[in-house]
């Protein structure tokens, strides 16, 4: 449970690629520590595509969204490894002015 009192969760490249797989945000039972909590993975899975049409859903709901978990090609563009980013703007924008193809743009600050 998050602040707002709804879920979170977080979806990672699942193993061998191609798909993404959903984590739910879950709250531990620590007697210590009543902030303990961690992630529990589903058998949900999401192609790229379908990621990137949730992630617009969220993003026109007003959701909070952010992401992490840098690969070198995205150091080599000066993002920073372990380090959160905000997700910003999710976005598509034609290819050109008849076509039917589209790019897709995910604008997000450190």
């Amino acid at each position: 449970v998050c602040m707002t009192g709804g879920s979170a969760w977080r979806y990672e490249a699942a193993a061998g690629g191609g798909f993404w797989q959903r984590s739910d945000l879950v709250a531990k039972d620590d007697p210590k520590d009543k902030r303990a909590c961690g992630f529990r993975p589903t058998d949900e899975l999401r192609d790229d595509d379908e990621l990137f049409h949730l992630l617009r859903l969220y993003h026109r709901q007003g959701s909070v969204l952010c992401c992490g978990g840098v690969k070198p090609d995205g150091q080599a563009q000066g993002l920073v490894t372990k380090h959160a980013f905000s997700l910003l703007q999710v976005r598509t924008a034609r290819r050109a002015a008849r076509s039917d193809q589209y790019f897709r743009f995910v604008q997000i600050r450190n």
